[in-house]
């Protein structure tokens, strides 16, 4: 039963990434400048509010 479930989810995961790597190729770029817009954004939050501090 276990590991019907884990071919099952192996499976579903395998469909996911197959249906999402065209997504990705267009997505991966915008993703990327987000994650670090956000990085630079929290570490620039982060020193503004301990000078305010």
């Amino acid at each position: 039963m276990i590991g019907n479930l884990a071919l099952v989810g192996y499976l579903h995961q395998e469909l996911i990434l197959l249906a999402s790597w065209e997504w990705g190729q267009v997505f991966s770029w915008v993703h990327h400048e987000t994650i670090v817009i956000f990085i630079v954004g929290l570490a620039l939050a982060t020193r503004f509010i301990k000078v305010k501090k």
